[in-house]
């Protein structure tokens, strides 16, 4: 047993000094001296995705853009629950909603007044300009149970020349509803050109927008007309009305220059 131990020793002593001495000469002169680190001496990746925004309403406040999908809410489509408090809504995407915590909007100008479908709109001073070198764009697609219940969401940008840029963001909801006579449909374009002179002394800002919103209207489960076969699917559920719908279209075209 004494042996054993003492053989133990001595190897496990041996482990120990040879990781304290120097490495061979054959390993390279990188291991030599050198207190640099393998991960300082690694070469930098070029980052080829260099691009900034701002909007606007707020031109001088410049934003880096980063090459990523997993922001911005990217797997979250329904506006409803889109920012820091979450909306009530009828059920299915692209309905009528409304705030859950009480929200104090400060509106200048006039207002109309209808305010159901505002988290589905584009306004102009939200539109997206880019600096970069060349074009940008950015997709996003979201599809339902049938080919007439889906979301898109594209941006896109172009350079054109030094001092001209063009940039667009279009949106499309549609969704068919469950019950009878829920169908929905957000339409929104937002597009803008925007002029600087390469000396920095003038700007232009030449935008239009589109919003158009379209809603049936059923009013609501009509127990009155309830059966057993038409109980049996939500698309044959009797409801109060059947054919009114609400619209609301409105365009916006300006320009603005300093």
């Amino acid at each position: 047993m004494p042996r054993i131990l003492l053989f133990l020793g001595f190897f496990l002593s041996s482990v120990s000094l040879w990781a304290q001495g120097r490495p061979p000469e054959s390993q390279g002169p990188e291991f030599q001296g050198s207190s640099e680190s393998l991960l300082n001496r690694l070469p930098e990746k070029v980052d080829t995705f260099q691009a900034s925004s701002f909007y606007l309403g707020n031109p001088f406040l410049i934003e880096e853009k980063t090459d990523s999908t997993l922001e911005h809410d990217f797997f979250q489509p329904d506006p409803a629950f889109k920012g820091p408090f979450a909306h009530a809504n009828l059920g299915n995407l692209g309905s009528a909603m409304s705030p859950l915590v009480y929200e104090n909007d400060l509106r200048d100008g006039f207002w109309e007044g209808f305010s159901l479908f505002d988290n589905y709109k584009l306004h102009p001073e939200t539109l997206p300009f880019y600096r970069m070198k060349s074009s940008f764009s950015e997709a996003e697609f979201h599809q339902g149970r049938t080919q007439e219940d889906h979301f898109l969401n594209v941006r896109f940008a172009q350079k054109f020349g030094k001092s001209l840029s063009f940039s667009m963001h279009h949106i499309r909801i549609k969704h068919a509803g469950v019950f009878p006579n829920q169908a929905v449909s957000h339409i929104g374009l937002n597009t803008g050109l925007w002029y600087h002179h390469p000396n920095g002394r003038y700007q232009a800002f030449l935008f239009y927008t589109s919003n158009r919103h379209q809603q049936e209207e059923n009013g609501g489960y009509d127990p009155s007309g309830a059966t057993v076969e038409n109980l049996e699917q939500e698309e044959t559920f009797p409801v109060f009305l059947d054919g009114p719908a609400s619209h609301l279209q409105k365009r916006i075209a300006g320009i603005t220059q300093f």
